[in-house]
């Protein structure tokens, strides 16, 4: 079990500003039961049917069926990590087919607070040999303050908070979905889907056989901090890579570029006590111990010279 975060180092040119993921398994790392059959989204921590049956994809699953990259619906990385989410957007045999994934968040949203949001998806890839060929556009993340199910479903309004208005066709990439909004209601729980109906949707590429369409998503965020804010810019990394942070079972691991060799990361608890202070000593994983963590938010930071990035992440309590 084990969950992915992901630092992207920024140089600061005002005061070191984190960011708190409100959505609590965003990246669909962490599960109960290693996915092997299709409508099993609840086998991801925290994530629920809230229309019809989603499906769940994960690396520990054998090749070809539930599994990352390869799988029933095609070949395709994971943007970060091993897990994935599997979603129909529209069926021409039944128009208003949806499937929704639905979590709660960590904490409610706040009335007048301005929130930004980002999902990372992706069209399958030959899915089902052509069956679910169709492209689309609108799918989107919506907030409600109810827990949809199966038997209650969430509903087709034709309005999202955050939705693609172009129609989504890459197979190889991840299109970034991202947007803002400023809350209006204290949203208990985040919904991603399409949410329109077939006339508010548009469709492209569907060949003879083609009567559906199926999108991979992963990497949700929604937080108070602005993802590209200004007063930050990207530091260089040879590469262009990014730091990967894991929180596994035996401890944090960092992976890094061989560019942050001696750089010092230091790691805070909530009261801002530093309970880890390290350095980078090798371009292999790093490993800083979470066995005597209690379960919390905490503040990974790492400072190379005058460069200083950090980044808030959740430990969970897997032990």
């Amino acid at each position: 079990m084990k969950h992915l975060f992901i630092i992207a180092l920024v140089t600061l040119c005002c005061a070191t500003k984190a960011q708190v993921n409100l959505v609590p398994n965003g990246g669909f790392e962490l599960y109960s039961t290693c996915p092997t059959v299709n409508d099993n989204i609840t086998e991801s921590t925290g994530w629920l049917r809230f229309r019809s049956t989603p499906d769940y994809y994960n690396a520990c699953a054998p090749s070809g069926g539930m599994s990352v990259p390869n799988n029933n619906y095609g070949y395709q990385q994971s943007n970060n990590g091993n897990g994935i989410v599997g979603i129909y957007t529209y069926d021409k045999t039944s128009l208003n087919y949806r499937e929704i994934i639905g979590s709660q968040l960590v904490q409610p949203l706040n009335i007048g607070v301005k929130y930004y949001v980002k999902a990372h998806i992706n069209k399958s890839p030959n899915a089902q040999n052509g069956v679910l060929s169709i492209n689309t556009n609108k799918i989107g993340v919506n907030f409600t303050n109810l827990q949809y199910s199966v038997s209650n479903p969430a509903p087709v309004t034709n309005s999202a908070i955050i939705y693609a208005d172009t129609i989504i066709t890459d197979a190889m990439g991840w299109y970034k979905l991202q947007g803002s909004f400023v809350a209006t209601q204290n949203y208990q729980y985040i919904m991603i889907g399409n949410f329109f109906d077939a006339s508010h949707t548009d469709t492209s590429g569907a060949t003879n056989f083609g009567v559906g369409s199926y999108y991979f998503s992963e990497d949700v965020w929604v937080s108070t901090d602005s993802l590209y804010c200004s007063g930050f810019v990207n530091l260089h990394l040879e590469n262009n890579t990014e730091i990967s942070v894991l929180n596994e079972n035996d401890g944090i691991k960092i992976i890094v570029d061989k560019f942050l060799i001696g750089s010092h990361v230091n790691v805070y608890n909530s009261m801002s006590a530093m309970v880890v202070n390290t350095t980078i000593i090798s371009n292999l994983k790093t490993t800083i111990s979470t066995k005597e963590f209690k379960q919390g938010l905490y503040l990974v930071e790492i400072v190379k010279g005058k460069t200083k990035s950090s980044k808030k992440i959740f430990v969970h309590n897997l032990n």
